[in-house]
């Protein structure tokens, strides 16, 4: 059954995943595309926490049990974990998820090219509210805000 896992995280100033801290990460975990879980992770331990999240989702030793990752801008959320978890020693991002991650915002970009739609810009909001989507613009960038939203 497919898993996967939609992901939005939260930074300080620092758009570096080299020298940036996640301030939070949260997730909505689907399997077979029915919600199992959600989290929000905020503060100290926030790896200590998503990886025991992942590890007990998927099996990082058997190859053929792993997650999709989708993200708003899944480059940057993906390398801020990648990072994240090479910190900590852990090597097995890709034991637990599928490469390449999947980016929602290049998504919208395919199919707002073919439909001949011009949001004002690629922003997560933008692009919402250019599908019909309600955006409350003062819960966005919240992490858990943000990937309900995505």
């Amino acid at each position: 059954m497919r898993k996967e896992l939609f992901v939005d995280i939260e930074t300080n100033d620092s758009l570096d995943p080299q020298t940036g801290i996640i301030t939070q990460l949260s997730a909505i975990y689907r399997v077979g595309g029915k919600v199992i879980e959600t989290i929000d992770l905020k503060g100290d331990g926030i790896y200590a926490r998503f990886n025991a999240f992942v590890d007990s989702k998927v099996d990082r030793y058997n190859k053929d049990d792993k997650m999709y990752f989708i993200a708003y801008n899944a480059g940057f959320d993906t390398d801020f974990i990648r990072a994240m978890f090479m910190s900590y020693g852990n090597k097995f991002f890709g034991s637990y998820f599928f490469v390449p991650s999947i980016c929602v915002m290049q998504m919208a970009a395919s199919r707002f090219m073919r439909a001949n739609i011009r949001p004002e810009n690629f922003k997560l909001a933008n692009v919402a509210r250019a599908l019909d989507l309600e955006v409350d613009d003062t819960k966005l960038h919240d992490g858990l805000y943000d990937i309900n939203l995505t």
